[in-house]
């Protein structure tokens, strides 16, 4: 589990701020990745050659940190590359999700569709699991760091079915902060959020120079103004709420910073050089 929480606190640090549709992305399966963004490897030798995301090729085999992966070929082994990373992996006779054999899958038809999920003719992989209620031949990621994916008959979130979601009507809003919608609901992770009224729920755009219009993490209803999924600023005023930038806010009563207060900035009789002071 510890392995776990590190790769996503990673996956986290590393998010951007576009939905990206399946159908957009290529899949470039069985490339060895031999180099990452933020990781300072090890020095290479012929007894360790590092490949990718904490994992090496030794003498004696392969290893994800210290630990020998078993089953794993030496010599055949490699990891398959999504747009972003993947921790699957492939030797000659195996596939691998996450350190571990998944001794189901077909090898010839097995291929990465993101972080988090693999499939094969007969399978969903979801890290080293396999699905067993997910349909293989409609199965597609929702986005790019599949916090969501769906098939025909379920919608999922981190390998879990959102059961009560609808899978026709079902759409990702802000995959960074795992908000979506169907027909019915607005969500937050898995759950259906009761205190959004969806008919009303709209969501606060920035304008970027060089990304043009980007969702900010503030979004509201007829009753409120919602930051990051579903907290609720009390205070706010839906009507009257705007953004400044990226980082603040304001209504007729208040200037917000995230979604705190600042008490001591009136609305209506402000500078960006003095809010840019303000360091918490």
């Amino acid at each position: 589990m510890k392995k776990i929480t590190i790769v996503l606190f990673i996956l986290l640090l590393t998010s951007c701020q576009e939905v990206v549709n399946n159908d957009d992305i290529k899949i470039n399966t069985k490339k060895t990745i031999t180099s990452s963004w933020n990781i300072e490897p090890e020095p290479e030798t012929k007894e360790n050659k590092f490949l990718w995301a904490w994992y090496y090729r030794k003498t004696d085999g392969i290893y994800y940190f210290d630990d020998k992966i078993k089953n794993a070929d030496r010599d055949s082994f490699e990891l398959l590359n999504n747009p972003i990373w993947s921790e699957y992996g492939v030797d000659k006779e195996n596939a691998f999700g996450f350190w571990n054999h998944l001794k189901w899958a077909d090898l010839d038809s097995f291929k990465v569709t993101s972080f988090r999920y693999a499939v094969d003719k007969n399978n969903v992989y979801c890290f080293w699991e396999k699905l067993e209620w997910a349909d293989t031949n409609s199965f597609k990621n929702n986005d790019i760091w599949d916090t969501y994916a769906l098939d025909k008959n379920n919608v999922y979130f981190n390998c879990d079915v959102i059961s009560w979601a609808d899978v026709n009507s079902f759409e990702v809003i802000k995959w960074w902060e795992w908000v979506a919608k169907d027909k019915n609901n607005i969500y937050c992770w898995y759950e259906k959020i009761n205190s959004i009224d969806r008919d009303s729920y709209t969501e606060f755009y920035i304008e970027s120079w060089k990304r043009g219009k980007i969702l900010s993490q503030y979004s509201k209803d007829k009753n409120n103004v919602y930051y990051w999924c579903s907290y609720i600023i009390e205070e706010a005023d839906p009507d009257s709420f705007e953004i400044i930038n990226p980082f603040f806010a304001k209504d007729k009563n208040n200037v917000y910073k995230y979604n705190k207060i600042l008490e001591w900035i009136d609305p209506n009789n402000y500078t960006i050089e003095e809010l840019e002071k303000i360091e918490y």
